[in-house]
């Protein structure tokens, strides 16, 4: 966020302002006083590591750090700020002694898993986005047999959603600490994919939100059928800087590990990848909600 305010959009607006302060949706919004308190970012930005998972990550000079920046609905008008942004927060260093950095390259993922070359160090010049991923698309590009054993690693903390109500399935596990159960997952999926489609890719369409509540406990619904077949988690406290109370931190809990369901799950599995891109639950502006799944 400091390198996103670094970078002008228009006048005196900068990128951090369209990104933190600007609402996408009118003040008319029958939702506007519900999200002006706080609202999912249009954008998620991962950092893909290599190797051990655990303990700390040390790079050792000349080696290459890649990380993905996922856009969404209409924030792809912003890709050059973006792009500038990723400039000065490189240039600025990252962590512990915030050792500088220098953008290589920027390359947008096509639908047939190549890369298209979007900036170069050597060259300058930021090409626009060129293929954005419709849901049509992603289905086709994700969508398997049907499968059996569903395994989801939380690289980050995971803290999902509360369920609206209870339900009774086998292999449904209902906690009140927000027990990671595939139910959960695709009900905190469905929810955040929700709000992001209102608020970047429908904003003046005001109903979409308690249309799509509506739809949504009827689609997770069979969710509660996938069993629990294991689990090797552990709940984590951890603390971040407050925006608002510098003197006292932020508590962040939540899960990290692996669980494995078992069930026919190929009903979810696009929704669930398409969450593993932009991150699930709550804190995902402090990068909580970060995962993968293995079939």
């Amino acid at each position: 966020m400091f390198a996103c305010e670094q970078v002008k959009i228009t006048g005196a607006i900068r990128l951090r302002q369209v990104l933190e302060e600007f609402l996408p949706v009118s003040n008319q919004h029958s939702l506007y006083n519900e999200w002006k308190g706080g609202y999912p970012r249009g954008y998620g930005l991962f950092v893909h590591i290599s190797g051990p998972e655990k303990g700390n990550q040390c790079f050792k000079k000349g080696e290459q750090l890649s990380f993905s920046l996922v856009i969404y609905g209409h924030c792809d008008e912003y890709g050059e700020a973006f792009l500038q942004a990723l400039t000065g927060m490189c240039r600025n260093g990252l962590n512990k002694g915030t050792i500088p950095l220098h953008l290589a390259c920027v390359s947008e993922r096509q639908e047939d898993g190549s890369v298209q070359m979007l900036y170069h160090e050597d060259g300058g010049a930021f090409f626009q986005l060129r293929n954005p991923i419709t849901l049509g698309r992603y289905i086709h590009s994700k969508m398997t047999p049907e499968e059996q054993t569903l395994s989801i690693h939380f690289d980050t903390p995971v803290d999902l959603y509360g369920g609206r109500k209870k339900i009774y399935k086998p292999g449904y596990v209902y906690r009140d600490h927000q027990f990671p159960g595939f139910y959960q997952l695709v009900l905190s999926a469905a929810n955040r994919i929700s709000k992001l489609t209102a608020l970047y890719a429908c904003p003046d369409m005001w109903s979409f939100t308690s249309e799509a509540e509506k739809l949504i406990d009827r689609f997770a619904e069979p969710a509660g059928a996938m069993l629990l077949s294991s689990a090797q988690i552990k709940r984590v406290d951890l603390h971040a800087p407050s925006q608002w109370d510098k003197k006292n931190p932020v508590r962040l809990s939540g899960y990290t590990g692996s669980v494995e369901f078992m069930g026919n799950y190929n009903y979810y599995l696009p929704l669930l990848l398409f969450a593993a891109d932009m991150g699930v639950g709550n804190h995902t502006t402090y990068g909580f909600g970060k995962f993968r799944i293995t079939t």
